[in-house]
């Protein structure tokens, strides 16, 4: 009796050092995910950016939209010279099961290397749809630069027009509440209380400005956030900004340069090409290829 509880109070040890082992290990393992979420959370940009250049810089570098956009055009870039290259040739073994009697002797196997030519036009077409599918997922980023510039633009002097606001509001309320102590000893000397109720609740209304506008700095920060790919939470410093130049825009030359320039209408131009070059390939399928070897 006295081995088999030796033998069980040994396992029971063992059982217990495994636990603990593990419940050290899990406990370690915690501790590390924490560390490497607190480093995750420390790794974004060490200096956020306060300029209307900083904004764009950082929105056109890490902005998801535009660098998958840029991806899919790499790709297909990578089709253009494969579309127009030759099929793969083909290497063919022929083994007879009775040798065939020839001229030089019997014969009982055969390599054949052959290669095919597809017919005239089809290659070049082939090539020129795959072309005009890049030039057109380069035009989609173009235009979605375009846009982006746009978003960042108007936000950026929405969050600029946010923070003048809140200043001259601010200094308005201060201004309010220099009068306060002033109308106090007034009514306090017997003079009208009505001067006092409406500085009270011009004051209340200004308040509530206040709140809304920091409110909407909120909000603004998250968009800003968004279109720069930082975390939702950022809350972004005041930018640095000065009154934009007024801009005589002439109409005629703006009409022109659209129809030549603007990237959404070179999608669509790009497009017919490549359906234009597409169809021509397929009107020479009936087309014999050419085989050599």
């Amino acid at each position: 009796m006295g081995r088999w509880q030796n033998i069980v109070r040994s396992a029971f040890e063992r059982r217990s050092n495994k636990w603990s082992y593990i419940v050290v290990a899990a406990i370690a393992f915690s501790a590390s995910v924490a560390l490497a979420q607190d480093s995750v959370g420390e790794a974004g940009p060490a200096v956020l950016p306060t300029t209307m250049e900083g904004y764009l810089q950082r929105a056109r570098s890490a902005n998801p939209e535009l660098m998958a956009l840029e991806a899919r055009f790499h790709a297909a870039e990578e089709v253009v010279p494969q579309s127009a290259a030759l099929p793969d040739p083909s290497l063919q073994w022929t083994y007879f099961v009775e040798p065939v009697q020839t001229r030089t002797g019997p014969l009982e196997s055969v390599f054949t290397l052959s290669q095919r030519f597809p017919w005239f036009g089809k290659l070049g077409n082939s090539k020129k749809s795959a072309s005009a599918e890049a030039d057109s997922l380069w035009s989609a980023y173009q235009s979605k630069e375009l846009e982006l510039v746009r978003q960042v633009s108007l936000g950026f002097f929405e969050y600029g027009f946010v923070n003048r606001a809140i200043e001259l509001t601010r200094k308005n309320r201060d201004w309010l509440m220099t009068l306060e102590p002033v109308i106090e000893e007034r009514v306090k000397a017997g003079g009208d209380i009505n001067p006092l109720l409406r500085l009270k609740v011009e004051i209340g209304k200004i308040d509530d400005a206040l709140q809304s506008l920091e409110q909407r700095r909120l909000v603004d920060s998250a968009n800003l956030s968004e279109l720069m790919a930082l975390p939702y939470d950022t809350l972004l410093p005041w930018p640095t900004w000065n009154a934009p130049d007024v801009i005589n825009l002439d109409g005629s030359a703006l009409a022109r340069a659209i129809e030549a320039d603007n990237p959404e209408l070179q999608v669509l131009v790009h497009k017919v090409d490549s359906v234009k070059a597409r169809w021509e390939v397929a009107r020479r399928k009936s087309y014999p290829d050419i085989t050599a070897g």
